[in-house]
């Protein structure tokens, strides 16, 4: 049987071999490649010009080869257009979005020549002065040189665009509960968090001539929380309420703290209301002390090495006080590079100076006042607990919280509680993990070790310093351990690796 020809059948000239009756192409395949290369551009563009750092992310990775092509595509269009007067023609009647294209393109090239430093096949992060797994220093803690990391995506949930981060429809307390409650036992190695709390204050009592006792009632118990961002009703990074919380109901519950021996302080910023009202509303009488109290301050009571504006006083209540337990947050800085358990304390002094900490200006194997702070028998010797917040986390100080790319958080918030007994050692892996995520693409991280350099060998720094902040004449001793890990994905220290004395980094997952 012949098969009939229809009238969809193309037919061809027999002399030229043209085809008489093509069939047009549909009209939006022609448009496939134009809108996939526009939306990739303008997703690019979007997110990397606000923020180069973003350059590195691997949905950014992914949008940059299909942006790029795009943009040589539409500039060979637009070059071929100058040399042929009719194309200029056709470039009037091409449709508006084309038009933007080209513009897009012309942005997406200014930003390459805007951010010299930026490279996609680079990694974010900057190389330390010091080795992988060289640690320096003397570690300190039940177990020396024990940072606990505890991460637990079920605890944060904020959507990244509506509400905010410490809504507590963004977070769930009973996860952050359950990561301080393991975070505590791990660290010190026993089974319940009333046996814990009994350790870590013996532990601590033991090395400060008070013999081997726990806690005893009517002892006052500090906590100082970083408010840097006067906690006001916007998504800036602050104390996570739930984690304040959480700790509070710790010391209660578990270690036999009554409420009105619990004081929560910053006292360079006002306390978020979201902070106070979540705590208060489960204790309501434990104290909160911030920059709109008035406060009795103790005059005179740090040395410096270098003369700077950092204050010499401190408030009474933390002089008086049995014990500090500093909550710090897992954030960059854009002048100290990170702001860590050490500068935390930039909250509990009055006055700051940013001079001698400006890290990378001022390079390694120099004099920082942070390191005074740590040694201070008021501030960091007064300190039976390091916590680091890293429920969310952020580049600078004053960020908006961001996904995390660094595995094993693989964009999603960092959703980590830190804890130690070793000043130096939590904020050493806390560079860590910082320096992975933003490091190099955030310049000012560069050299934000130096104060852990100089705290780890506080009796003979690399700056050559004598640091005696008591007033007593006496110079620091170490004040912990500090090293990097082997690699990002490994996280790997010298004590997990059996080759060295330097930080053991365990999780809940990892028991000792």
């Amino acid at each position: 049987m012949i098969r009939q020809k229809t009238s969809n059948e193309s037919k061809a000239c027999p002399k030229t071999g043209n085809v008489l009756n093509k069939q047009p192409d549909k009209w939006w395949s022609k448009l496939f490649f134009p809108l996939v290369g526009l939306v990739s551009l303008g997703w690019f563009l979007l997110r990397v010009l606000p923020k180069p750092t973003r350059a590195t992310y691997p949905c950014q990775r992914a949008a940059m080869p299909m942006a790029a092509t795009f943009a040589i595509w539409l500039g060979h269009f637009a070059g071929s257009a100058l040399m042929f007067p009719k194309l200029k023609e056709r470039i009037r009647q091409l449709p508006y979005l084309n038009i933007v294209g080209i513009a897009a393109a012309v942005l997406m090239l200014a930003s390459f020549s805007s951010y010299d430093s930026w490279s996609v096949s680079g990694a974010g992060y900057y190389p330390p002065s010091d080795p992988p797994n060289t640690p320096m220093g003397e570690a300190r803690g039940i177990f020396p040189g024990r940072v606990v990391w505890i991460h637990d995506p079920d605890a944060t949930s904020w959507s990244g665009s509506s509400g905010y981060w410490w809504d507590d429809n963004s977070n769930n307390q009973n996860v952050i509960d359950s990561m301080v409650s393991k975070s505590i036992q791990t660290l010190s190695g026993k089974s319940s968090d009333k046996q814990a709390w009994d350790a870590l204050f013996r532990f601590y009592n033991k090395n400060h001539g008070k013999g081997d006792v726990g806690y005893s009632a009517g002892e006052v118990i500090t906590v100082k929380i970083n408010e840097n961002n006067n906690g006001g009703n916007d998504n800036q990074i602050d104390a996570h309420p739930h984690l304040t919380l959480a700790l509070v109901r710790q010391l209660v519950e578990n270690a036999g703290v009554i409420q009105s021996d619990i004081i929560v302080y910053d006292v360079s910023r006002p306390i978020a209301h979201y902070i106070e009202n979540k705590v208060k509303g489960v204790y309501p009488s434990v104290q909160f002390k911030d920059s709109n109290d008035s406060i009795a301050w103790k005059n005179n009571v740090i040395s410096y090495a270098v003369s700077n504006q950092c204050g010499k006083n401190l408030p009474q209540f933390l002089v008086d006080a049995g014990y500090l337990i500093n909550m710090a947050i897992l954030k960059g800085h854009g002048i100290a590079g990170m702001t860590l358990t050490a500068k935390n304390h930039y909250g509990t002094i009055q006055g700051k100076d940013h001079t001698y900490i400006r890290s990378a200006s001022q390079g390694m194997d120099k004099y920082n006042p942070l390191v005074e702070l740590v040694g201070h028998k008021h501030v960091g010797e007064k300190t039976m607990l390091y916590m680091i917040d890293g429920l969310y986390a952020g580049d600078t100080y004053d960020a908006i919280p961001e996904k995390w790319f660094l595995s094993p958080f693989n964009n999603d918030w960092p959703s980590s509680l830190f804890v130690s007994q070793d000043a130096v050692a939590v904020d050493s892996v806390a560079h860590d993990f910082l320096n992975a995520e933003w490091g190099d693409t955030a310049s000012y991280m560069r050299y934000s070790d130096n104060y852990m350099h100089e705290a780890a060998k506080a009796d003979n720094p690399p700056s050559g310093t004598v640091y005696k902040p008591n007033g007593d004449g006496v110079v620091l001793k170490s004040l912990g351990v500090h090293e990097h890990w082997n690699n990002e994905n490994d996280k790997k220290y010298t004590r997990n690796l059996g080759t060295g004395d330097g930080i053991e980094l365990v999780t809940d997952q990892t028991p000792p």
